[in-house]
């Protein structure tokens, strides 16, 4: 970086100060973007003990670090439906607990003929359980496999603005 002296003002001053102000807030609109969640598991007990499911959603980031955030999409793939937040019972939401995820709520009980409800831990993500009711049969639970973050396109695109704003940065300095 350059100083300037302004003998006017009798400040020293940066030549580089928009730059760097652009990046920072180019850096700074990440925390403002949504947060994408895959999941997936298998089911362990009832009548369709051994089923898999699998879905995604997303929430505003960023989170609280305790607390929870309504959801802003759901899907669930499970016995052949796929259930969304058009049929869900009550508002959806994911939980924080001191800034680490501990999972989601949601319930579905009426849009097709097996009840679903995702059920967010009480104090860490292990605890999180996923409950299905079919129409016919024993009701049963399933245990989470995997809950990946994926990066947003967005996320991603005003990551690469602000480093390329600040590799400009530097290129001025030399």
């Amino acid at each position: 970086m350059k100083p300037v002296w302004n003998p006017m003002k009798k400040t020293i001053t940066s030549t580089l100060h928009p730059l760097l102000a652009a990046a920072a807030l180019a850096l700074g609109a990440l925390s403002a973007q949504a947060a994408t969640v895959n999941f997936s598991g298998v089911t362990d007990s009832g009548a369709l003990t051994g089923a898999a499911f699998s879905g995604s959603f997303s929430y505003a980031d960023p989170a609280p670090d305790d607390g929870s955030v309504l959801l802003d999409s759901f899907t669930l793939d499970f016995d052949g439906f796929t259930y969304t937040l058009l049929g869900e019972d009550m508002p959806s939401q994911a939980y924080f607990l001191g800034g680490q995820f501990i999972g989601v709520d949601y319930a579905d009980a009426d849009s097709f003929s097996t009840g679903v409800a995702l059920t967010a831990g009480f104090l860490e993500l292990s605890e999180a359980f996923f409950s299905y009711t079919p129409a016919r049969g024993d009701a049963g639970y399933g245990s989470f496999t995997e809950f990946t973050r994926v990066p947003e396109p967005g996320s991603a695109a005003l990551l690469l603005a602000g480093l390329g704003l600040l590799g400009a940065a530097r290129r001025r300095q030399a």
